[in-house]
């Protein structure tokens, strides 16, 4: 029965996804690591590698740019009678603006993610508490 932390001792670029599922499986201050109950440490770099080459490819980076549009809200106007005169005096204020946004992501991303944990499962790998060994 061997565990190990996802990515420990492998190169940053592997880490990735295995990094990703940890966060995303992790609730609090837990923390998980891969645990098979029949093959050896020595078994995780080579499954990983090969997990991570299946998800890129069927899930390959998508660089979109994601727009979301700007928003402006009403104009606030104001107005004011004078006693003394009896003339109105109004003034318009701006409402709120929030400008428009982009960004580029990975639109594969979470799929991609989500391949590689499941090939992990199918090899019998599993994301348990570091503390539930």
């Amino acid at each position: 029965m061997t565990t190990i932390p996802p990515g420990s001792g492998f190169p940053r670029w592997r880490r990735l996804p295995a990094a990703l599922l940890l966060l995303l499986a992790s609730s609090g201050c837990a923390s998980y690591v891969w645990h098979h109950p029949d093959k050896e440490l020595s078994a995780l770099p080579t499954e990983s590698y090969a997990c991570e080459q299946e998800a890129a490819r069927l899930y390959p980076a998508a660089f979109v740019n994601q727009f979301e549009p700007g928003v402006q809200g009403p104009v606030r106007t104001q107005c004011q009678t004078h006693a003394a005169n009896g003339t109105t005096t109004c003034v318009s204020l701006p409402g709120a603006s929030i400008p428009p946004r982009s960004e580029i992501i990975d639109a594969n991303y979470y799929n991609r993610n989500h391949a590689f944990s499941s090939c992990m499962n199918a090899r019998g790998w599993r994301l348990i508490p570091q503390n539930g060994l």
